[in-house]
C-alpha cells in the first residue's frame, strides 16, 4: 500500500498525493520487491569478485578510518561480524565508493552486466545512481 506522502511509484520524484493519487487506476510500480532483491544480489556478487580485492582493501580502510587503530581486536571483530555493519559497508561500496575516475561499482556493474538484467532490476539500479550513502563519523 502506497501512503499519500510516499514517493510516487511512477518515478516522477513527487509525492504520491501530488502525482498519481488522483489518476484513474493505481500507479504501476517501477519494480517489484523481488526484482530489487535480485538486483542487489547480482550487484553484490559482481562487487565480490577477486579482481576488486584491492578496491575493497582501500574501501575498508576508508570505511573504518582511525577506528581500526583505536579499537581492541576482539571488539573490532565483533562489530565487523554484525549483519548491520556488513549491509552498511556493502551498500556504501556498491553505490557510493569512488573506484577511480569518479566511477562507482554500480556504474561498472551496469556497463558490464546491465543487458542481462530484467527491466525492473535495471530500473531499480538506475534509480539508485542518484543515491548518496556518504560516510560520516559519530563521536561521543
Amino acid at each position: 500500500m502506497i501512503g499519500r506522502n510516499d514517493p510516487c511509484p511512477c518515478g516522477s520524484g513527487r509525492k504520491f498525493k501530488k502525482c498519481c493519487l488522483d489518476k484513474n487506476g493505481p500507479a504501476a510500480p517501477l519494480y517489484l520487491p523481488a526484482e530489487r532483491s535480485s538486483a542487489l544480489a547480482k550487484l553484490m556478487h559482481f562487487a565480490g569478485k577477486a579482481k576488486y580485492e584491492a578496491l575493497h582493501h582501500a574501501a575498508f580502510a576508508l570505511f573504518w578510518g582511525d577506528w581500526l587503530a583505536e579499537t581492541p581486536d576482539a571488539r573490532m571483530r565483533e562489530v565487523m561480524a554484525s549483519e548491520s555493519v556488513e549491509i552498511a559497508y556493502n551498500s556504501w561500496f556498491g553505490f557510493d565508493f569512488d573506484c577511480g575516475d569518479g566511477r562507482r561499482t554500480l556504474e561498472m556493474f551496469l556497463e558490464s552486466s546491465g543487458r542481462g538484467l530484467s527491466s525492473g532490476e535495471l530500473r531499480y539500479l538506475q534509480g539508485m545512481r542518484d543515491s548518496h550513502l556518504r560516510l560520516y563519523e559519530i563521536s561521543k
